[in-house]
């Protein structure tokens, strides 16, 4: 029997009361938790010591006071970190022991990531880090390129270079760490161009159009310009020039021959872009402006109900109304090799030009005599139906339908 203050306690077993709480797991390895070990309150804590060991190691991780939380890292590589806790009454050297396993959770805490991805020129921008609680309880270290920029508090990380970012994010009361990357690029400003430019057959029938885009798609501003010009796309001085602005991706502009669009004249299409960060880039291009005679062409395959080809029955007005104006084309349909007889008594500074349904020109020819025969190859060419122009003085005076079927 021992005397512990004015109580009597049975120590002849060699066990003494030990109450335990602890952590129920740590949130990763590596971490820190707590073992709350003691006796029971009606003893004096001063009366005894209170030893923790790790297992298997028999690392002494705490030695004093008991009914305190103790604060541990387990170096263990889990999935259960075990500790042996002791308690010795000083007076009679009676020992108590006992165990106590924490878990330990390997997944750490989840860091989500915002910011900037493309960095202007001499410019910067902020990597946005956010964590369970806010960034106040936590500390960080940042590498770039392998070489580390940064070690502190956890903030919001401002950025001026290009690179891979590494965040290596400490939990401060846990002690644990999780980790994470973001990839900045240099913004090396927009690639455009004018896609397509297409004129209708006849412009009195249709306004030019052009069509541009962007290969980068953080565009602020972009703008068309047309103006009259020369056939090498040197600007005409008193000519027509207009210009159209507008925000984000370009699409497709239109310019209607009311605008001030001569028939016969070249025209140069412009379409500049600025990006967000102030970079611009331009392209353009130069296209004849044509007009024609007769009634406007049918939408391409457009038949009347009667079964009537609208555009065979526009090239069979026309032939009837010039019928001096000999276009012969032979063979009709054809595999690709035919021949074109021009039988204009007046020609003498004329052009023979072979267009696809959407007004593409395929080839042109120069006509230099009155009466020529010239032999023509498509058959690189796909089959579908071709209009063949003759041209007198940049007027436009016989058409025919050529059909092509390999």
């Amino acid at each position: 029997m021992n005397v512990d203050g004015n109580l009597t306690i049975n120590y002849s077993s060699g066990i003494a009361p030990i109450n335990l709480q602890g952590s129920s797991n740590l949130v990763c390895n590596g971490g820190i938790g707590f073992i709350s070990a003691g006796i029971p309150n009606y003893l004096n804590p001063a009366n005894f010591v209170m030893d923790i060991y790790e297992l298997p190691s028999n690392n002494l991780v705490y030695s004093g006071v008991p009914n305190l939380a103790v604060m541990v890292s387990p170096q263990s590589n889990g999935p259960v970190a075990l500790y042996q806790i002791t308690v010795t009454h000083l007076a009679s050297g009676c020992v108590s022991s006992t165990t106590h396993g924490i878990e330990i959770d390997y997944n750490p805490f989840v860091i989500d990531i915002t910011g900037t991805t493309d960095l202007c020129p001499g410019g910067s921008g902020v990597i946005n880090l956010y964590v369970p609680n806010g960034l106040a309880g936590y500390s960080m270290t940042v590498s770039l390129s392998n070489t580390q920029i940064y070690s502190g508090p956890a903030i919001n990380f401002p950025v001026s270079q290009a690179g891979q970012y590494v965040f290596n994010i400490k939990d401060n009361a846990t002690g644990c760490i999780s980790s994470t990357t973001w990839q900045v690029n240099l913004y090396s400003g927009s690639s455009i161009s004018v896609i397509s430019t297409t004129s209708p057959q006849c412009i009195n029938f249709g306004p030019l159009t052009a069509n541009g885009s962007s290969s980068v798609g953080q565009l602020s501003s972009h703008s068309w310009k047309i103006e009259q010009c020369t056939p090498q796309g040197i600007p005409m001085p008193g000519g027509l020039s207009a210009t159209q602005f507008g925000f984000g991706q370009p699409g497709v502009v239109s310019f209607p021959q009311g605008m001030g669009i001569i028939c016969g004249k070249h025209y140069k299409i412009t379409l500049k872009t600025v990006d967000i960060c102030g970079l611009s880039a331009t392209s353009s291009k130069v296209i004849l402006a044509k007009c024609c005679s007769g009634p406007p062409p049918p939408p391409p395959g457009m038949v009347q109900q009667n079964g009537h080809d609208h555009e065979a029955e526009r090239l069979s007005e026309t032939k009837e109304i010039q019928p001096e104006n000999e276009l012969l084309i032979y063979p009709n349909p054809t595999d690709g090799h035919f021949f074109i007889e021009n039988r204009n008594t007046e020609s003498s500074n004329g052009m023979i030009a072979i267009v696809d349904i959407t007004g593409r020109v395929i080839q042109t020819l120069t006509v230099s005599s009155t009466s020529q025969i010239i032999e023509v190859d498509l058959s690189q060419n796909v089959d579908g139906v071709y209009i063949v122009q003759l041209f007198e003085n940049n007027n436009l005076i016989k058409m025919e339908k050529l059909i092509v079927s390999h």
